[in-house]
């Protein structure tokens, strides 16, 4: 499956799809669409060159945090990936607003055992993911263009296990706590 590339230019989609619907204000899901229907709160705080970026991972920017919902941009070169990672206590949702990201994701219906590589899916320009806890993925920028998205984790990301892949199993390789230093 080869992921499509959207077009260079930014624009804020008419109307977001969602794959939940959220069940109070404090929801991420809630929160992100709220974000992406106010573009004047993130897209200052966007660099014009969406170019290639130091390091593995995109650049993250964290635009506001309240106790019950942080929210983020994140600059995609491509390429780049996050990681295998799951968010500890926190439920999430993230957006593309430019480009489009693959999400492949791992789980397990026993807590005892590791976390199995179930897939990927496409993550268009516009349309909200949404996840609950636990949630174990890897989001990659795999189009040859930048990415930009938003996310959106609540409560506050306290904490984030990352993980390591033997064959199509995941083992942990780091369980952190989350300090507060921005």
């Amino acid at each position: 499956m080869s992921p499509s590339s959207s077009s260079s230019s930014l624009s804020v989609p008419a109307a977001a799809h969602t794959d939940a619907l959220p069940t109070s204000s404090t929801d991420p899901g809630l929160a992100l669409r709220r974000l992406l229907a106010e573009p004047d709160r993130w897209r200052p705080r966007l660099d014009h060159d969406l170019g290639p970026h130091a390091g593995a991972g995109p650049v993250r920017v964290l635009l506001e945090e309240t106790a019950d919902v942080e929210l983020w941009l994140l600059r995609w070169a491509p390429g780049q990936g996050n990681g295998w990672h799951s968010h500890g206590d926190s439920h999430g949702a993230f957006v593309p607003v430019l480009g489009t990201l693959t999400e492949w994701v791992a789980g397990s219906t026993d807590p005892v055992r590791p976390p199995r590589i179930q897939g990927q899916r496409l993550v268009e320009t516009g349309h909200v993911r949404t996840f609950g806890i636990p949630h174990v993925h890897h989001v990659i920028n795999a189009s040859p263009e930048p990415a930009v998205s938003l996310h959106a984790y609540g409560p506050a990301l306290t904490e984030i296990t990352r993980y390591a892949v033997v064959g199509d199993l995941l083992d942990v390789v780091e369980d952190r706590r989350l300090g507060v230093t921005r």
